[in-house]
């Protein structure tokens, strides 16, 4: 099902931001209520869930950088598969808490969304 919170209309966009308010989750982002030590299967789409990893050159580069976040935080990269538009990883970490983060300073993260993946054209810029 593709993300459809652009598609809605403000007072369904409000209505949507209050059930996540009272429900005490984030605002924009998928509620993660287990956060302890174990292993975690970790999804995350490109943005519109566009397909910007589209060749092989790509999607390698993404598996060397996923793979060095991982090792820069000492989570242990169980599994994983790199699609197109999206991906899958199996992660052993300490706490949740420092997945999201290693993403984001690995230039994984949307800037806009701050929880979607999207790789600009060049990697490197």
């Amino acid at each position: 099902m593709p993300y459809e919170f652009r598609n809605i209309t403000p007072e369904e966009r409000q209505e949507v931001l209050r059930q996540r308010r009272e429900a005490g989750y984030p605002l924009h982002a998928p509620p993660h209520p287990f956060r302890n030590a174990g292993y975690y299967f970790i999804t995350a789409a490109n943005y519109d869930h566009a397909h910007i990893m589209n060749t092989t050159e790509r999607r390698t580069e993404f598996e060397g950088r996923l793979s060095l976040a991982m090792q820069a935080i000492q989570v242990e990269l169980v599994a994983w598969v790199i699609l197109t538009n999206h991906y899958h990883f199996l992660a052993g970490v300490e706490t949740l808490d420092q997945v999201p983060m290693a993403l984001k300073q690995s230039r994984f993260a949307d800037r806009a969304a701050a929880r979607l993946v999207q790789i600009q054209p060049s990697l490197d810029s």
